[in-house]
């Protein structure tokens, strides 16, 4: 799929998860997509035409050719991604694609929603899903590489095939792990959870953003936010230890990131908070956030 198109798609995946930082190699600052982007940048559909521009009634069967099927009847379900040997996989994205032809692009495909996966590799609920070919396609962010084939992995299911999954589709994941990609990283950030006590808190949803860009100019500046926006989040749910680890795989020297500046926000499984600042400096950065 499209890398493109995750990245738009991590801006809602991340929303939903908790409801950036513009620059080189941040994480993603993303924007809703459109159908058939033509953008080198993620795009909300599998394919992109490079046909001539079609007449005002071929352009209007298209919109309605990939609009989403109301016909049939929309499904409710989770998924959950495991490894080879039944583990949950926590921390990749999940990205759900439903056909979508249109007389140009008889396989086009567009991107319908995206979630993250928890400590017990469970995405939330997708409801009012498309009944029509899917393909659910799994994603590493941490992993060091511009190839699909290391960082993704895709799923082809019809209708029956996910009604047959009883409300609950079980991916297995044949790469990397996230932790694993995020170690082999050279820059990394830590978010720990713990709750008053010290106790480390499991399962708890980080997001966090970037609040200053050195290299927006040479004095640290902090970063304006957009007129009509808040910068978008990146974020994952913390292990056994309390742990949210995130790595920055495009980035290949300790110091690359040094005096970047991002802000966490941790919400525990009962709803108490954390929030709290750190500051990049050299391969490994980390912060405690100890909820309220």
């Amino acid at each position: 799929m499209n890398k493109i198109c995750r990245f738009l798609a991590a801006g809602i995946l991340l929303l939903l998860l908790l409801s950036g930082c513009a620059g080189p190699n941040s994480p993603s600052a993303l924007e809703s997509s459109s159908s058939g982007s033509s953008s080198s940048e993620p795009g909300s559909s599998i394919e992109s035409s490079s046909e001539p521009e079609p007449s005002s009634q071929e352009e209007s069967s298209s919109q309605t050719a990939s609009s989403t099927p109301e016909a049939a009847l929309p499904q409710t379900f989770t998924v959950q991604v495991v490894n080879e040997e039944g583990e949950p996989e926590p921390n990749l994205d999940v990205y759900i694609w439903y056909s979508a032809p249109t007389p140009k692009q008889p396989d086009l495909y567009d991107l319908f929603t995206a979630g993250l996966t928890d400590q017990q590799g469970l995405t939330r609920q997708f409801s009012d899903v498309p009944a029509t070919n899917l393909i659910l396609e799994v994603y590493n962010h941490s992993i060091n590489s511009g190839n699909d084939e290391e960082s993704a992995e895709e799923y082809p299911f019809t209708p029956e095939e996910i009604q047959a999954q009883n409300g609950k589709v079980t991916l297995v994941w044949h790469k990397q792990s996230y932790r694993e990609a995020s170690e082999a990283n050279a820059i990394k950030i830590a978010f720990r959870v713990v709750d008053q006590d010290g106790n480390p808190v499991q399962n708890a949803s980080v997001d966090f953003i970037c609040t200053k860009n050195p290299s927006l100019d040479n004095t640290g500046k902090q970063i304006e936010k957009p007129e009509n926006d808040e910068p978008l989040p990146m974020g994952g749910y913390t292990d056994a230890d309390g742990y949210y680890f995130y790595s920055f795989p495009s980035n290949t020297e300790e110091h690359q990131r040094d005096g970047f500046q991002y802000r966490g926000t941790a919400t525990a499984p009962d709803g108490r908070t954390a929030e709290g600042e750190l500051t990049i400096d050299g391969g490994y950065t980390e912060i405690t956030l100890t909820l309220e």
